[in-house]
């Protein structure tokens, strides 16, 4: 088990948390599925596929119409799991939402929903349509490139949700700059992303690429972090843009579509494919359910290689960071203040799921290369005086 980096009484609080956080969060992928297969399996999709042939005669708009219900059944499983979600964080003091804002963001979130799936559908079933043989091949790239898209305009979307406005302080501005700059990195804006209201939990990001980069902080890491744990933070954040760490998973979560949708297409072509009717085809508005299906199982399991590669990165990242600031203290102190806002507590027997390595593990490699860094400091201290002495 992991040495734990928090009082003991925090420790268990977080560990705790993690156990329930885990269970709801499969909740939330498995019970929307469960009710969307029962909605496929009771047969209850076949009086919307009558309606959709007698509204239009476009396979595309058919294809929008079933989709419509199928998604509103995985909603209502959706709002089930995101309130249970909302008491827990509730009972661990980790948000103190209304319950008007969050059915507002929850609606928001399930809403996103509403047109990822269609634009799977729709690149789906449009590239069969186009290609027997290399539809798949056409998918996987239509949807990597709107996959791309929806990364670069993420600032816009978390703006959905939360106010996001110029950060507020001269003095953090002014080191963030010069942190970006030691990096070689331009920064167009440094915003401030406003969450206090709902929640206590922190975070940053830097989204975008090259001038067009962006900064975000959450209002509460400004409010709880000194100066050198935020420029610790985006120093790791830094280390992943240095590493060109967001290309390569976005390369390969574009195999991973490219492979997703070749095993759907595979299966679809031998009438194999599970969770759809015998002898299905991409002209049978009854695969829509199914599809669907099979497409959330494929990315949740191709999401699991992506994991491996990003704790890889987060570890290049954090060694990125430690050479930027010269001091691993603020960063340990940093994690550690994570952990007791976020209680999110990465262990190495759970990390496989996730992307990020085993915290403690973290902040272990952290204190080794401070280590190494001291006997190195030493060494060229001890040369240097035996250098002076012999001359």
């Amino acid at each position: 088990m992991d040495n734990p980096v928090l009082p003991p009484v925090r420790d268990g609080i977080a560990r705790a948390y993690m156990k329930r956080l885990r269970i709801t969060n499969q909740f939330l992928f498995f019970l929307p599925l469960v009710f969307v297969w029962i909605y496929s399996y009771l047969d209850l999709d076949a009086q919307v596929i009558h309606l959709a042939h007698q509204l239009t005669n476009n396979f595309y708009l058919q294809l929008a119409i079933c989709w419509l219900p199928a998604w509103f059944v995985m909603a209502i499983a959706t709002f089930m799991v995101l309130y249970y979600r909302l008491r827990l964080e509730r009972q661990f003091g980790l948000s103190n939402s209304t319950f008007t804002g969050w059915a507002i963001d929850s609606t928001k979130a399930v809403g996103l929903g509403l047109f990822v799936g269609f634009a799977v559908i729709e690149v789906a079933f449009g590239m069969a349509k186009v290609s027997a043989a290399r539809g798949w091949m056409l998918a996987g790239a239509f949807y990597s490139v709107l996959f791309l898209g929806v990364n670069s305009i993420l600032p816009w979307i978390l703006a959905l949700f939360y106010p996001v406005i110029p950060l507020n302080g001269a003095l953090l501005h002014e080191r963030i700059i010069g942190l970006a700059r030691k990096a070689g990195l331009p920064i167009k804006s440094i915003q401030e992303w406003c969450v206090s209201s709902r929640t206590r939990k922190a975070n940053a990001l830097v989204a975008g690429i090259g001038p067009w980069r962006r900064v975000l902080l959450t209002d509460t890491m400004v409010q709880n972090f000194s100066v050198a744990e935020v420029e610790a933070i985006l120093g790791h954040e830094f280390g992943h843009c240095a590493h060109h760490h967001l290309s390569k998973r976005i390369l390969l979560r574009s195999a991973g579509f490219c492979a997703i949708f070749w095993i759907i297409f595979g299966a679809v072509g031998n009438k194999i494919a599970i969770f759809a009717p015998a002898n299905i085809s991409w002209n049978d508005l009854r695969f829509v359910p199914g599809f669907y299906i099979l497409w959330r199982f494929g990315n949740i399991y191709s999401s699991l290689i992506i994991a491996a590669l990003a704790r890889k990165q987060e570890k290049e990242a954090d060694q990125y960071c430690w050479e930027l600031i010269g001091n691993v203290e603020p960063f340990i102190s940093a994690m550690k203040k994570l952990m007791d806002l976020n209680l999110i507590v990465y262990e190495k027997k759970e990390q496989w799921k996730y992307s990020h390595p085993a915290t403690s593990q973290r902040i272990a490699a952290a204190e080794q290369f401070a280590k190494l860094q001291n006997e190195v400091n030493q060494k060229e201290s001890e040369i240097a005086k035996s250098a002076a002495i012999t001359s």
